[in-house]
């Protein structure tokens, strides 16, 4: 069951991506649930126009039910410019050492994969809001049972295999995913650029025990989000309409239909530039029964240097009186400062196009890496 669980978590915003961007090309499914409005009819009507930013939360939870309270495995937020018309897209990595319960009187600092486990998507957002200054503006949930199906219906995603020990962990992955979905796929046979089918990108997402353990597969995560964006951008009437059947279903949202078709419909043209992994300094320590954690370096710069990543480096943002408490809380608890940070190759953003996320990192494992892969 675990090794399912794990599966599902690996492709979360994937999925609400394909459904998002699909959404926008039949208004007579979402709207209507029959077929009396034709294509043309739904690209005549005006788009509505946004202003401003967006921000968009997206969890994978560890369960087969959207609805139910897992813990999330995969933690996206999305910060859309709605002038600039750009996407950004940041990965909070899920051993995150952050107040999980924000909204109780004691604060319990946890993994942040947590929070979705005692408060549900409520509980993840006040998480995501309290400790990292936000304004969670929507949501959305995925259970990912038909991750490997809807990139099968998209006819699959380009990815480099950068080296021969990702080579290596793909094709145990691959034969792993196929075991627990009663699959076929194949074993990919060479490093270098290939088109993975969904079981085959599924198991891509999985991998964790290489250099840079679970920052690279968080990066590698992003790396398909952003590829199977551009193919469901792409993919012709008959194939969204697949793909929409098999993907709505499965998203829990504050997002009504029509919503959803509104945004996508404006959106459309929209792009993703840059893409990271949160916090950007960090260090890795154990704490007893709390395991393995990624320490914020402080959380208070890093929550600063999220809001110029998100929103501009000409945004007006002051750090809260919040964010310094629980910044200071974790310095308390964990002995860990801004001097305390490790480097390592995944300091900096990644691209959407997938060239830089696919870049191996030194055989030189940095201890924050080595935790992270455990």
């Amino acid at each position: 069951m675990r090794k399912w669980k794990k599966i599902l978590a690996a492709g979360a915003a994937v999925i609400v991506t394909a459904a998002s961007v699909s959404a926008c090309s039949f208004q007579d499914i979402l709207s209507n649930n029959n077929n009396s409005s034709s294509s043309s009819a739904a690209e005549e009507e005006s788009s509505p126009s946004y202003t401003g930013h967006t921000t968009i939360a997206f969890y994978g939870v560890d369960s087969r039910n959207s609805k139910d309270k897992g813990r999330s495995d995969v933690i996206m937020l999305l910060s859309i410019d709605n002038d600039s018309q750009d996407i950004k897209v940041v990965s909070v990595y899920r051993d995150t050492f952050l107040n999980v319960t924000p909204d109780k009187d004691t604060a319990n600092f946890e993994k942040a994969n947590a929070a979705y486990a005692y408060g549900g998507v409520e509980g993840a957002n006040s998480m995501l809001e309290k400790s990292l200054d936000l304004t969670i503006d929507n949501y959305a949930t995925c259970d990912f049972g038909t991750i490997a199906k809807t990139i099968d219906i998209l006819g699959g995603v380009p990815i480099n295999i950068s080296s021969k020990e990702e080579l290596g962990y793909l094709n145990k992955y691959i034969s792993n995913t196929n075991k627990i979905l009663h699959t076929k796929s194949k074993h990919i046979s060479s490093t270098g650029k290939h088109t993975l089918d969904g079981v085959q990108a599924v198991a891509y997402t999985r991998i964790r025990y290489t250099a840079g353990g679970d920052y690279k597969r968080a990066q590698r995560q992003r790396t398909v989000f952003s590829q199977i964006a551009k193919k469901a951008k792409s993919a012709n009437f008959t194939t969204l309409i697949k793909l929409m059947n098999q993907v709505y279903p499965n998203i829990n949202t504050n997002l009504k239909k029509s919503e959803m078709l509104s945004m996508v419909k404006a959106m459309r043209g929209y792009s993703t530039n840059d893409m990271r992994g949160f916090p950007f300094k960090r260090a890795a320590v154990t704490l007893g029964s709390k395991g393995s954690v990624v320490v914020p370096c402080d959380l208070s710069t890093n929550v600063k240097q999220l809001h110029k990543f998100l929103y501009g480096a000409d945004t007006a943002y002051t750090v809260s009186d919040t964010v310094k408490e629980y910044s200071q809380h974790i310095i308390n608890e964990t002995g860990l400062t801004c001097s305390s940070a490790e480097s390592d190759a995944f300091d900096s953003k990644d691209s959407a196009s997938g060239k830089s996320a696919n870049k191996t990192p030194s055989a030189k494992t940095s201890s924050t890496e080595k935790k992270a892969a455990s």
